[in-house]
């Protein structure tokens, strides 16, 4: 099956062990999570066959969470970039820790002050590190935190640990926060139908239903499905006529959007 960009996000499941209020997968709402999941075996015969791909990219909900997801990452080919995003939770490293490290492999997991502490997230990373993976901390400037996400960066790096803000994306009591350069049609404000580019970020859900864009993955919605990684090869368009204007992803960009 031939891919339509060189990166590819298969999110082999929508389960997580945390339950952060801002979540990016709250963002559609009605979402549901009630997909089948593919076997290992299938993922990485449809992975390790994208002669295009240069990169894949593991989201979640929490990939370690699926069965087979250290078999997956022990049987890919060589990539330019293999990035598992995670939450570095007990049960994700020990999950982790049944990988072989590589070298086209990253660990680029986000912290969760309110779903594990400082010190318990950095004795994972540790144990990590010390066992050859690379690793890095994203640090969500959400505004409910306490502490400065800039004080937790530093205190990451004193310990010899790659950590950095990220901008926050997301509700926070009666806001919603998003760059609107980068998307100015979010904040759950349907305002009409629209004819929308496809950008080079098409998720793959847990069943391997190929989707147009992250909102409509995460809705699990009967829009905007473009094939299964199973069946025959998809269809591509270069745009879709959509009535979700204003529920937007902050994951689906860039890309271009009119009215219809």
């Amino acid at each position: 099956m031939p891919w339509h960009s060189s990166v590819l996000i298969p999110f082999i499941t929508l389960q997580c062990n945390f339950n952060c209020l801002y979540c990016i997968t709250k963002h559609a709402p009605d979402h549901q999570f009630s997909y089948t999941h593919l076997s290992g075996p299938q993922w990485i015969l449809f992975i390790n066959s994208q002669d295009a791909v240069q990169d894949v990219i593991f989201n979640g909900g929490e990939p370690t969470l699926h069965p087979d997801f250290p078999d997956i990452i022990n049987s890919l080919r060589s990539f330019r970039l293999i990035a598992v995003g995670t939450n570095y939770s007990d049960s994700a490293t020990r999950a982790l820790l049944k990988i072989s490290p590589r070298a086209d492999l990253i660990l680029d997991g986000t912290f969760h002050p309110r779903s594990i502490s400082f010190p318990d997230i950095c004795v994972n990373l540790r144990k990590l590190k010390q066992a050859g993976f690379k690793v890095r901390v994203h640090v969500l400037d959400y505004p409910g935190f306490i502490a400065s996400p800039s004080r937790w960066v530093h205190s990451f790096k004193l310990k010899g640990i790659d950590s950095f803000v990220q901008k926050f994306e997301g509700f926070y009591k009666d806001d919603f926060f998003y760059d609107q350069r980068k998307l100015p049609f979010c904040g759950f404000n349907a305002r009409s139908s629209c004819r929308c580019t496809r950008s080079i970020y098409t998720p793959i859900a847990p069943d391997g239903t190929i989707y147009f864009c992250h909102y409509l993955m995460y809705s699990n919605s009967v829009d905007g499905r473009l094939g299964n990684v199973v069946d025959p090869p998809p269809s591509f368009p270069p745009y879709l006529d959509c009535a979700h204007l204003g529920f937007c992803s902050v994951c689906d960009w860039p890309r271009s959007i009119s009215y219809v």
